[in-house]
């Protein structure tokens, strides 16, 4: 997640998202529903981007557990402000 913030405060916003997309599901008869692979190749390039320079790759975090062995990939699910992230999750 990031290096502040409550997780719960994460948690919360993340199942509100999944809650909606249940009633969404039900609403429209769907048994199911999944990312579409070029959405999630996306998000990933573009969390790439924004955490380019930054120290989760770099200066002091860029030899740490939240690099992937390949130094380019980070645990980090998003790079912005916790407000941002909230907010995101508002609308399924």
């Amino acid at each position: 997640f990031n290096g502040h913030t409550s997780i719960l405060v994460w948690a919360e916003a993340q199942m509100d998202y999944v809650l909606q997309a249940i009633q969404y599901m039900e609403k429209s008869g769907m048994g199911s529903c999944e990312v579409l692979s070029q959405a999630q190749a996306d998000y990933v390039a573009e969390l790439t981007r924004r955490l380019e320079g930054t120290v989760w790759t770099s200066g002091g975090c860029n030899n740490s557990w939240y690099l992937d062995p390949d130094g380019k990939h980070t645990s980090v699910v998003f790079p912005g402000y916790t407000k941002q992230f909230v907010a995101g999750m508002k609308t399924f």
